[in-house]
């Protein structure tokens, strides 16, 4: 039998100024209304940059990324922006597919380390 996948979570892990969040799960049509109202109020609440730790995320769709720039368009009104980090190989391709990981500078995963 399959392992069910990652319920999908948000936790706000940092906030000074700035804030980061650790996403999890599955960021898709059914999630994505949820994760654009925690961002939006950590944009509302924060005066910094925003960053979302994607290190968890199990799958991410197109739902996904318009809700990652919405919230870009939402900070650029203030001069921030968003900032977004540790994809994983299957998160980054989405964002590589979209043209979204050129415009938030997000880069490759880091390959593991060979085994020796």
């Amino acid at each position: 039998m399959a392992d069910s996948p990652a319920e999908f979570h948000v936790s706000i892990v940092g906030v000074d100024g700035a804030a980061t969040l650790a996403v999890g799960g599955e960021v898709d049509i059914a999630t994505a209304t949820e994760l654009g109202a925690r961002l939006d109020a950590v944009i509302a609440a924060t005066s910094g940059n925003v960053v979302v730790d994607l290190a968890d995320v199990t799958f991410l769709d197109s739902a996904g990324v318009v809700v990652f720039v919405a919230a870009q368009r939402q900070l650029n009104a203030t001069g921030r922006r968003l900032v977004l980090r540790n994809p994983s190989r299957l998160v980054y391709r989405v964002l590589e597919i979209s043209g979204m990981a050129a415009a938030w500078g997000v880069g490759p995963p880091a390959l593991e380390a060979a085994a020796e």
